[in-house]
């Protein structure tokens, strides 16, 4: 069984944003929404174009309490039509530091590797806040414990989870959040928000460290 933590109705972008329900209805399969739209890479980054990221973009998210309240509040503020999506998710870009503080040995590196084509993309859109009826937020709270003995509590996660639950470290606890019409379950998903050395990071989809 599933298990989401939290489902925090957010009402008051409801007068901010219009109505697509036709549209979500018709959608028949979780979205997962953690890469730019465009996948060209650049070999220099994307700094001067959406900001700073990482440890010099910090500051965006130090109000944000490491805990189930405080990821909900930043799952949150990706709604708020005032918040600039691309800084703030830039604000969440681990440093190496924060791998080998989440994984295992070598896996680290190669986690690490494997998402700079995400944070190096060329265009980058940063993540999105949902759809305009997407005014629900559901969030599952994992403990990296869970993972390893791949429980109940740990199907939240993708299943490509299970692929890797030797290779996280121990006493962290790995979010999944989603952007759903009030009364679904299906919508916009991300995995691998994670409170870590004193700040939030974004991590998604770890396994394809694996290839």
């Amino acid at each position: 069984m599933q298990r989401w933590l939290a489902r925090v109705v957010l009402l008051s972008m409801l007068g901010t944003f219009g109505c697509d329900k036709a549209k979500s209805k018709s959608e028949s399969k979780e979205t997962e929404d953690d890469e730019p739209k465009s996948e060209k890479a650049s070999s220099k980054g994307d700094e001067k174009k959406g900001g700073a990221s990482g440890s010099g973009a910090r500051a965006l998210t130090k109000d944000f309490p490491g805990d189930l309240a405080g990821a909900t509040a930043l799952v949150k503020a990706f709604r708020d039509e005032k918040t600039d999506r691309v800084a703030l998710t830039r604000a969440l870009r681990p440093d190496p530091a924060d791998f080998k503080a989440i994984f295992e040995g070598e896996f680290a590196a190669k986690v690490e590797e494997a998402h700079k084509k995400f944070w190096d993309a060329e265009k980058f859109e940063g993540l999105s806040g949902g759809k305009p009826d997407q005014t629900e937020v559901l969030i599952a709270a994992v403990s990296t414990e869970d993972i390893a003995a791949w429980n109940d509590n740990a199907k939240a996660l993708p299943g490509g989870y299970e692929k890797i639950k030797d290779k996280f470290k121990k006493g962290l606890v790995v979010y999944r959040f989603k952007y759903v019409v009030p009364g679904e379950t299906l919508g916009i998903a991300n995995d691998g928000l994670i409170h870590v050395n004193g700040h939030w990071v974004f991590v998604p989809k770890p396994w394809r460290g694996e290839k």
